[in-house]
Protein backbone atom coordinates (compact mmCIF):
# COMPACT_ATOMS: atom_id res chain seq x y z
CA UNK A 1 0.00 0.00 0.00
CA UNK A 2 0.93 3.52 0.17
CA UNK A 3 1.72 3.87 3.42
CA UNK A 4 2.81 0.27 4.62
CA UNK A 5 5.52 -1.39 2.54
CA UNK A 6 4.07 -4.66 4.38
CA UNK A 7 0.20 -5.72 5.38
CA UNK A 8 -1.24 -8.81 5.52
CA UNK A 9 -3.65 -8.49 2.55
CA UNK A 10 -3.63 -6.77 -1.07
CA UNK A 11 -5.76 -3.46 -1.38
CA UNK A 12 -7.99 -5.37 -4.11
CA UNK A 13 -8.82 -7.86 -1.02
CA UNK A 14 -10.60 -4.63 0.32
CA UNK A 15 -14.62 -3.48 -0.47
CA UNK A 16 -15.13 -0.10 0.02
CA UNK A 17 -18.68 -0.33 2.16
CA UNK A 18 -19.43 3.15 3.59
CA UNK A 19 -17.65 6.52 4.41
CA UNK A 20 -18.71 7.50 7.62
CA UNK A 21 -17.08 11.30 7.84
CA UNK A 22 -15.04 13.56 6.12
CA UNK A 23 -13.08 16.46 7.89
CA UNK A 24 -11.60 19.31 5.41
CA UNK A 25 -8.23 20.38 6.01
CA UNK A 26 -6.25 23.56 6.60
CA UNK A 27 -2.78 24.52 6.35
CA UNK A 28 -1.74 26.57 9.12
CA UNK A 29 1.12 27.95 10.30
CA UNK A 30 1.84 29.81 13.74
CA UNK A 31 0.15 33.18 13.90
CA UNK A 32 3.37 35.37 14.09
CA UNK A 33 4.00 34.00 10.81
CA UNK A 34 4.38 37.01 8.40
CA UNK A 35 2.77 34.63 5.35
CA UNK A 36 -0.56 35.51 4.16
CA UNK A 37 -1.44 33.45 1.71
CA UNK A 38 -0.67 29.78 0.30
CA UNK A 39 1.26 31.68 -2.54
CA UNK A 40 3.38 33.79 -0.21
CA UNK A 41 3.80 30.23 2.10
CA UNK A 42 5.28 28.60 -1.19
CA UNK A 43 7.39 30.86 -2.57
CA UNK A 44 9.34 31.77 0.44
CA UNK A 45 9.80 27.66 1.05
CA UNK A 46 11.66 27.80 -2.20
CA UNK A 47 14.29 30.26 -0.73
CA UNK A 48 17.26 29.00 1.32
CA UNK A 49 16.70 25.58 2.73
CA UNK A 50 12.82 25.57 2.65
CA UNK A 51 10.33 24.93 5.73
CA UNK A 52 9.84 21.75 7.63
CA UNK A 53 6.37 20.67 7.75
CA UNK A 54 4.88 19.14 10.28
CA UNK A 55 2.90 15.63 9.56
CA UNK A 56 1.16 13.05 12.06
CA UNK A 57 3.58 10.54 10.70
CA UNK A 58 4.40 8.93 7.39
CA UNK A 59 1.86 8.50 5.05
CA UNK A 60 -0.50 10.90 7.20
CA UNK A 61 -2.68 13.57 5.86
CA UNK A 62 -0.36 16.34 6.10
CA UNK A 63 2.66 14.23 5.19
CA UNK A 64 0.39 13.88 1.49
CA UNK A 65 -0.12 17.77 1.39
CA UNK A 66 3.40 18.67 1.84
CA UNK A 67 4.25 15.64 -1.11
CA UNK A 68 1.80 17.53 -3.39
CA UNK A 69 3.05 21.01 -2.65
CA UNK A 70 6.60 19.59 -3.47
CA UNK A 71 5.89 17.59 -6.11
CA UNK A 72 2.98 19.89 -8.24
CA UNK A 73 4.20 23.33 -7.39
CA UNK A 74 7.89 23.08 -6.29
CA UNK A 75 7.74 24.03 -2.75
CA UNK A 76 10.44 22.81 -0.56
CA UNK A 77 8.95 21.66 2.32
CA UNK A 78 10.30 18.84 4.70
CA UNK A 79 8.05 16.57 6.41
CA UNK A 80 8.77 16.42 9.92
CA UNK A 81 7.01 13.39 10.90
CA UNK A 82 5.36 13.54 14.69
CA UNK A 83 4.08 10.45 16.84
CA UNK A 84 0.77 12.42 16.37
CA UNK A 85 -1.47 15.22 14.98
CA UNK A 86 -1.46 16.74 18.90
CA UNK A 87 2.48 16.62 18.56
CA UNK A 88 2.64 18.19 15.04
CA UNK A 89 0.01 21.16 16.14
CA UNK A 90 2.44 21.90 19.21
CA UNK A 91 5.31 22.12 16.82
CA UNK A 92 3.62 24.55 14.85
CA UNK A 93 2.36 26.82 17.86
CA UNK A 94 5.41 26.59 19.29
CA UNK A 95 7.44 27.51 16.06
CA UNK A 96 9.46 24.69 16.10
CA UNK A 97 8.30 23.87 12.18
CA UNK A 98 6.97 26.14 9.37
CA UNK A 99 3.58 24.99 9.39
CA UNK A 100 1.39 22.06 8.93
CA UNK A 101 -2.03 20.75 7.70
CA UNK A 102 -4.74 19.85 9.90
CA UNK A 103 -8.46 18.41 9.82
CA UNK A 104 -10.13 21.40 10.28
CA UNK A 105 -12.19 20.37 13.31
CA UNK A 106 -8.76 20.67 15.15
CA UNK A 107 -7.31 23.65 13.66
CA UNK A 108 -10.13 25.76 13.69
CA UNK A 109 -10.64 26.45 17.65
CA UNK A 110 -6.28 27.20 17.53
CA UNK A 111 -7.28 30.26 14.97
CA UNK A 112 -11.24 31.53 16.32
CA UNK A 113 -10.44 30.91 20.08
CA UNK A 114 -6.82 31.45 21.28
CA UNK A 115 -5.48 32.76 17.73
CA UNK A 116 -2.37 30.27 18.07
CA UNK A 117 -2.79 29.67 14.12
CA UNK A 118 -3.29 31.60 10.99
CA UNK A 119 -4.95 29.72 8.28
CA UNK A 120 -3.62 30.33 4.87
CA UNK A 121 -6.01 27.73 2.60
CA UNK A 122 -8.13 25.13 3.02
CA UNK A 123 -7.48 21.63 1.07
CA UNK A 124 -10.50 20.85 0.33
CA UNK A 125 -13.00 21.89 -2.76
CA UNK A 126 -15.17 24.24 -0.70
CA UNK A 127 -15.11 26.90 1.73
CA UNK A 128 -15.46 25.94 5.68
CA UNK A 129 -19.21 27.42 6.27
CA UNK A 130 -17.38 27.48 9.82
CA UNK A 131 -14.57 30.09 8.32
CA UNK A 132 -15.89 31.34 4.92
CA UNK A 133 -13.37 33.86 4.36
CA UNK A 134 -10.69 31.41 4.31
CA UNK A 135 -10.30 30.60 0.54
CA UNK A 136 -9.44 26.87 -0.37
CA UNK A 137 -5.98 26.16 -2.36
CA UNK A 138 -8.03 25.96 -5.71
CA UNK A 139 -9.26 29.19 -5.85
CA UNK A 140 -4.96 30.11 -4.70
CA UNK A 141 -4.03 28.40 -8.20
CA UNK A 142 -3.46 25.35 -6.81
CA UNK A 143 -5.79 22.87 -7.90
CA UNK A 144 -4.14 19.76 -6.88
CA UNK A 145 -4.83 20.26 -3.89
CA UNK A 146 -7.87 18.09 -2.98
CA UNK A 147 -7.62 16.58 0.31
CA UNK A 148 -9.34 15.74 3.65
CA UNK A 149 -9.39 13.44 6.53
CA UNK A 150 -11.57 10.73 6.22
CA UNK A 151 -13.22 7.67 8.06
CA UNK A 152 -14.40 4.72 5.95
CA UNK A 153 -15.89 1.19 6.71
CA UNK A 154 -14.35 -1.57 4.37
CA UNK A 155 -15.04 -5.36 4.04
CA UNK A 156 -13.44 -7.99 2.65
CA UNK A 157 -14.05 -8.39 -0.79
CA UNK A 158 -15.84 -11.89 -1.92
CA UNK A 159 -16.20 -13.37 -5.40
CA UNK A 160 -20.01 -14.10 -4.18
CA UNK A 161 -22.50 -11.46 -3.34
CA UNK A 162 -20.29 -8.73 -3.39
CA UNK A 163 -22.64 -5.95 -4.70
CA UNK A 164 -25.28 -7.86 -2.13
CA UNK A 165 -22.83 -7.47 0.44
CA UNK A 166 -21.83 -4.08 -0.08
CA UNK A 167 -25.43 -2.38 -0.57
CA UNK A 168 -26.32 -4.22 2.43
CA UNK A 169 -23.51 -3.15 4.90
CA UNK A 170 -23.93 0.16 3.58
CA UNK A 171 -27.16 0.33 4.70
CA UNK A 172 -26.94 -0.48 8.08
CA UNK A 173 -24.04 1.85 8.38
CA UNK A 174 -25.91 4.75 7.35
CA UNK A 175 -29.16 3.56 9.42
CA UNK A 176 -26.39 3.78 12.30
CA UNK A 177 -25.42 6.99 11.65
CA UNK A 178 -28.55 8.15 11.25
CA UNK A 179 -29.34 6.74 14.80
CA UNK A 180 -27.12 8.79 15.98
CA UNK A 181 -28.17 12.26 15.36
Amino acid sequence: TMIKASVPYKDEDLLPVALIALAPSMIVVPHTSKHQNLKDFIEASKRGNGFNFATAGSGSTPHFVAEILNVKYGAKLQPVPYKSGSESTTAVMGGQVEGTSEASIIALPHILHDGKFKALATTWTQRLSAYPQLPTAIEQGYPEVRIAHWAGVHAPRSEEHTSELQSHLNLVCRLLLEKKK
